[in-house]
């Protein structure tokens, strides 16, 4: 009897509040333009368009935006600004229009490629080998004839009998026999280094790519000293591995 006295109340309540929230019937047709956007009150109090001569100064690329914006998306690391305050830097600095100034971070942009394929190259090859490896143990497993290749060269298990080998799952069962030593034990070499990683990350360690991308940047920061390093450095570091 308490429960349904509650549920009552509830309903009760429930129902005055919709009632409550229920528009008026009174339309506003006032529309008003701040910051220039409209703000269409008949529709939605919230509601807030932008005019048209308000997006006719809408930026649609970096060189279009002012110094503040390109300031704070510099700071936050994206390469299109930090370049575009490379490129304002260097106008202020040699008086030069924009058009010279884009010249001169392509020449920089020459000097900051310069070295790193021996850096880039061997991560390309260690990116197919996982690939590579990742495919053959498909084949390794489940495909009868390779698997029976890799048993007489490599392992020399006992072969089961034909009608335990008519499936892929079956030969996968016989397979995983040697295949789920070397795979668990690499799984869990990785876990381990991951975990290592996670650890020079809490102190504050370097890692090996953060190390060669700063030592670039410094070099090119060296090669130009007319401008301002902080700003070189952050726009050599912005470019990663790639040019």
């Amino acid at each position: 009897i308490l429960g349904k006295i509650m549920l009552s109340v509830l309903r009760h309540v429930s129902r005055r509040n919709l009632l409550s929230l229920r528009p008026s019937g009174r339309v506003l047709s006032l529309s008003t333009v701040q910051h220039g956007h409209t703000e269409d009150l008949g529709r939605s109090p919230s509601l807030v368009q932008p005019t048209l001569d308000y997006v006719k100064n809408l930026p649609c690329g970096y060189s279009e935006m002012d110094n503040d914006s390109i300031v704070l998306l510099a700071s936050n690391g994206d390469q299109g600004a930090c370049e575009e305050r490379l490129v304002r830097v260097i106008m202020a600095t040699d008086s030069i229009e924009w058009e010279e100034a884009t010249e001169v971070v392509e020449e920089m942009r020459t000097y900051n490629r310069e070295g790193m394929d021996k850096f880039v190259i061997p991560q390309w090859g260690f990116i197919g080998s996982c690939f590579l490896v990742g495919v053959i143990t498909f084949p390794l497993c489940f495909h009868e004839p390779s698997a029976t290749y890799f048993n007489e060269i490599m392992v020399t298990a006992d072969v089961p009998p034909p009608e335990d080998r008519e499936t892929w799952l079956e030969i996968g069962i016989w397979t995983w026999n040697w295949m789920e030593p070397p795979l668990g034990h690499a799984s869990f070499f990785i876990l381990c280094c991951d975990f290592a990683r996670a650890q020079l990350d809490n102190l504050k360690y370097p890692r090996w790519h953060t190390r060669i991308i700063d030592g670039r940047a410094a070099k090119i920061a060296n090669r130009y000293p007319q401008y301002p390093r902080p700003i070189v450095e952050a726009w050599s570091a912005s470019h990663g591995f790639s040019p």
